[in-house]
């Protein structure tokens, strides 16, 4: 069987992610300090659409967009969605890896077939992905480095067996090698990776470095590039839902005592203690009512972490009762 990647690429994955809870109308770009100058990290459409780009400093681009709105850029927040990403596109295939700072990659082999096809399965991410308001660009092709360099140039799929053809027509700049060797191939006059592809790689290695060789190998397929995923954290939350609400403390108590019992489980299985733990009681009202409680070190003992809870719980209205308990660290 064929082996076939899935590259995803999130132009302006900051900026979606910021826009989608405090949404702007207009031009609207993240911004960073580099020395003692802001310059803008990421922005939307309208921004780049009136000519400002990444890197570019602030006061320059004021100057020719007057009503540019900014916010100060969150790089734990990007990061923190682009795992939450990853996690999710685990819906496409077995074996998701983030794929530098802005991109995931995906190993679909076998997989296509159960979304109608690979055209389809394409269809279906791009889909999901506008209506959370995320920008996009996939490829699909036999490695790695050709789904990666495809999503970053136009998208698209690369039948089996067309990977050099389709890749051929992109600039050097599009295999993962630095800005310096990028140049240094061009004014050789190898502009395009066409060019590269019949040239001994001796020659090549001596000239730009092993990395060169072995990147565009890669890319070629003709040596092997893993994913490289991540095994998935533990989970350690825990729940459990009632048949009937109920509102006393000393049943909430036996309630949150049968799920510490489990989540203490998993800790102890995962030779793990926890710092801070948090019980959410989900109401008949449809509300959310949480307590937490803070470790002064790790601990994993149910009966200590359940007494430290009573007070919390004994401060719960419970007019309206409860029907669903969920536990877990935080």
């Amino acid at each position: 069987m064929a082996r076939r990647l899935l590259a995803i690429w999130f132009p302006r994955l900051a900026s979606d992610v910021s826009l989608r809870t405090r949404p702007v109308e207009g031009p609207f770009a993240l911004t960073h300090r580099v020395g003692n100058a802001d310059q803008l990290r990421c922005l939307n459409a309208a921004a780049r659409a009136q000519g400002l780009h990444r890197g570019m400093p602030l006061a320059d681009a004021r100057a020719l967009v007057p009503d540019l709105a900014t916010r100060l850029a969150d790089p734990v927040r990007e990061t923190a969605a682009l795992v939450a990403l990853r996690r999710w596109a685990v819906r496409y295939a077995p074996q998701v890896a983030i794929d530098g700072d802005d991109g995931l990659i995906a190993d679909i082999t076998g997989v296509a077939h159960l979304f109608g096809g690979e055209e389809d399965l394409r269809g279906d991410l791009h889909a999901r992905l506008i209506r959370a308001g995320l920008n996009a660009q996939s490829a699909i092709a036999g490695s790695r480095g050709g789904a990666h360099a495809l999503a970053r140039h136009g998208g698209g799929i690369v039948p089996d067996g067309l990977l050099a053809e389709r890749l051929g027509r992109l600039p050097v700049s599009a295999l993962r090698i630095s800005p310096e060797i990028s140049e240094g191939l061009s004014r050789m006059g190898l502009s395009c990776i066409a060019d590269l592809i019949p040239l001994p790689r001796a020659p090549l290695a001596r000239r730009f470095g092993p990395g060169l060789v072995t990147t565009l190998d890669q890319m070629l397929g003709t040596m092997p590039e893993p994913v490289g995923a991540l095994p998935e954290a533990p989970q350690f939350g825990v729940r459990m839902t009632l048949p009937e609400p109920i509102g006393l403390t000393g049943d909430v108590m036996a309630g949150l005592d049968r799920l510490l019992e489990r989540l203490c489980g998993k800790l102890v299985s995962a030779h793990m203690g926890a710092r801070r733990v948090r019980l959410e009681l989900r109401r008949v009202d449809k509300a959310t009512v949480t307590v937490e409680v803070g470790l002064a070190r790790a601990m994993r003992d149910p009966e200590r972490i359940s007494a430290l809870f009573r007070k919390g719980v004994e401060d719960v209205d419970p007019a309206m009762g409860s029907t669903r308990f969920a536990s877990r660290p935080w």
